[in-house]
């Protein structure tokens, strides 16, 4: 999975010069990619961040809505039959989703939260930098 780390930068050179000395401090061969955002931040450059919100909330979506299916089957008497058992399992496993749903929203939100942050101060003047290590392949 890619790491990323960012920062603020009042002027151009101050930003330059933190690229170089994010290039000058790798030790070990490892693909990065550093990218200068000067007047709009785009969601897809953020890779850790925007491609994230939009996973999170549909994993969530789509956990809870199969969960929900199968718990309204049990629930139902439907397709599962009626066993205590297999209730008190998929309630169990429909809590779980919920809580899977919701933390997924969250984490979202926060993202989201963060990105609209950077995208104001950007908007503002401000030069963002970010830098994307991708550890799996410095790994292999």
């Amino acid at each position: 999975m890619p790491t990323l780390a960012y920062g603020l930068f009042t002027t151009p050179a101050d930003a330059e010069h933190a690229r170089t000395i994010i290039f000058s401090q790798i030790t070990h061969p490892r693909p990065l990619r550093v990218i200068e955002h000067a007047h709009e931040v785009h969601d897809q450059l953020l890779p850790k961040l925007g491609p994230r919100v939009r996973r999170d909330s549909w994993i969530g979506i789509l956990l809870a809505t199969v969960m929900g299916a199968l718990l309204g089957g049990v629930v139902l008497g439907g397709v599962l039959g009626d066993s205590p058992i297999i209730a008190a399992l998929l309630t169990g496993m429909a809590a779980l989703t919920i809580g899977l749903m919701f933390t997924g929203i969250s984490r979202s939100a926060r993202a989201r939260r963060l990105i609209d942050r950077l995208r104001r101060e950007v908007l503002a003047g401000r030069v963002l930098i970010t830098a994307e290590a991708d550890t799996e392949a410095a790994a292999r």
